[in-house]
């Protein structure tokens, strides 16, 4: 507002009001979470450092902290990252997959397929595999004959009950 006062022209100012600020909760680079962890006194991740296995943050106090997971949290899809979901969907195929882990399993929705398939392979496994038991829960391959030996090294049991 410019009011006139003694042939002088007086300019009031008066701030508007504060707006709210959200967050940040993640920046894309060290310097850029560092700054935003002391600017919001919070700690902020760093995405560059993001795998599949650990988080990382800056904190307010220019120390950082890292988050490790013995297994896979997130795994990558179309460029981005998302979470770990070991459950099944339909494929164009007729088949079952799961919908994002790090070795795919594949299950078959009948006829003469495998019975089971795992492509891409698991961190940390030289010999990444997927034990199926059958109705009475003998150890079978993915072609329906049974195993008799067990199997050596790492190793996940998967179950899932088909719908």
């Amino acid at each position: 507002m410019l009011s006139l006062v003694g042939g002088v022209v007086v300019a009031a100012f008066s701030p508007a009001p504060p707006t709210s600020v959200r967050a940040v909760t993640e920046a894309p680079d060290e310097a850029s979470a560092s700054l935003a962890a002391r600017v919001q006194g919070r700690r902020v991740e760093a995405v560059n450092l993001r795998s599949e296995t650990s988080t990382t943050y800056a904190n307010p106090d220019g120390s950082w902290t890292l988050d490790q997971s013995l297994g896979p949290v997130r795994v990558r899809r179309d460029g981005g990252w998302v979470s770990v979901d070991a459950s099944l969907a339909r494929t164009g195929a007729g088949t079952f997959a799961t919908r994002a882990t790090t070795a795919t399993v594949e299950v078959s929705g009948g006829g003469r397929t495998p019975l089971v398939r795992m492509t891409d392979g698991a961190p940390g496994s030289g010999s990444p595999h997927v034990e199926v038991r059958n109705a009475v829960g003998a150890r079978i391959d993915s072609y329906e004959n049974s195993v008799t030996r067990k199997s050596i090294g790492n190793h996940t049991t998967i179950e899932y009950d088909l719908p």
